[in-house]
């Protein structure tokens, strides 16, 4: 018996095919572009997120080397001579027993809340003056931005107010804090005239920056002191000690949060 002849191939498809496969189309496309819009608005959020990341990470390397070498001065309380500036004339300076070589207090916004003397300064020009400079810190809460004034020291704190030369080093703060570990404790002011001349043996910051596309961020640092007061003048290094022990298990434990 002959078997009947199989109809002719189709050559088209159904419309129920071109339905499914413009789905499984529409499916797959809107997929790509769903994954492509998310890592695109993550690479927009990132870009301001480290740039403040950035901004805080130099800020605390900068003041944690000019913290880490601050100068302890002279047991000696006798009375520093005026010195003169050959391009000003005599300028008066104070005693430096009646200025604070180390001091920190209370941040409030339009006042220094950090003042120290450091040999960690880059200028060829203070360098032959002596490697030292007077450091400060001032928060201004209206801009939300960190100044600092840097300016000589030479055996004395000058008086004249306009040499401080205030300049904006950080942006976006929110808030900062320090503090201040004498071996036992940490302490919320600092003072080297009260502390026998003594400097903390660390200092601690806590810094909070926040800007338009980005919320707060939190960065904390701990900076430890190596230097102290030479009854012979001069800086030298501490030795270790039992409360350096502790100060290096508490550093070991705050890091700088990214």
């Amino acid at each position: 018996m002959k078997m009947p002849e199989r109809t002719a191939k189709r050559k088209a498809f159904t419309l129920l095919e071109i339905i499914i496969a413009l789905s499984m189309l529409v499916l797959i496309l809107g997929s790509v572009y769903g994954t492509y819009s998310a890592a695109t608005r993550a690479l927009a959020h990132s870009k301001p997120k480290h740039a403040l990341q950035q901004q805080a990470k130099v800020f605390l390397q900068r003041i944690a080397s000019e913290i880490r070498c601050s100068y302890a001065g002279y047991q000696d309380k006798s009375p520093q001579p005026a010195t003169n500036n050959i391009r000003t004339g005599e300028r008066e300076l104070l005693k430096q027993e009646d200025a604070s070589l180390f001091e920190g207090g209370e941040v409030s916004s339009g006042r220094s809340f950090l003042q120290f003397v450091t040999s960690a300064v880059a200028s060829k020009r203070e360098h032959s003056l002596g490697g030292l400079a007077i450091v400060e810190y001032m928060l201004d809460s209206s801009t939300n931005t960190l100044s600092r004034s840097k300016r000589r020291y030479v055996g004395g704190f000058e008086v004249d107010k306009d040499n401080y030369n205030w300049l904006v080093v950080l942006e976006n703060v929110q808030a900062i804090s320090v503090e201040y570990f004498d071996g036992d404790e940490w302490l919320k002011e600092w003072n080297s005239n009260d502390m026998e001349g003594l400097l903390p043996q660390a200092v601690g910051i806590s810094l909070v920056m926040q800007s338009e596309d980005v919320g707060p961020l939190s960065f904390v640092s701990t900076v430890k002191i190596v230097c102290k007061a030479n009854k012979l003048g001069g800086v030298t290094v501490q030795k270790t000690t039992e409360s350096d022990k502790m100060l290096q298990s508490i550093g070991n434990n705050q890091k700088t949060n990214d």
